[in-house]
């Protein structure tokens, strides 16, 4: 499709002289109107998924923050709480990147 597009613009000459304008402006809206869908489709489902995956982020960590400051406070398994802090940090640096 990227390509029509290209030699649509490279042969703008070749239409005037054939006098194809009224065709390759359908052919153009055409492919304007499905690109335009398309994104508005994506921007759809990244306005509903972005929010839910952040907040799944941000659940995940509230759960081990917890979790682990009941583990390290009560001696569980040797966890202290730096070791809960480098996990805290890597939970919040795996989940940043799936949220961008």
């Amino acid at each position: 499709m990227n390509g029509y597009i290209e030699e649509m613009m490279e042969g703008q000459k070749v239409v005037k002289v054939f006098c194809h304008e009224e065709q390759s402006v359908e052919t153009f809206s055409l492919l304007n109107g499905e690109l335009r869908d398309s994104a508005n489709q994506a921007n759809r489902f990244a306005n509903v998924l972005m929010p839910v995956i952040s907040n799944l982020g941000n659940i995940s960590y509230v759960l081990c923050a917890i979790a682990g400051a009941v583990m390290a406070l009560n001696g569980y398994a040797g966890l202290t709480l730096g070791t809960l802090v480098s996990f805290l940090t890597l939970n919040k640096s795996f989940t940043q990147p799936v949220t961008r």
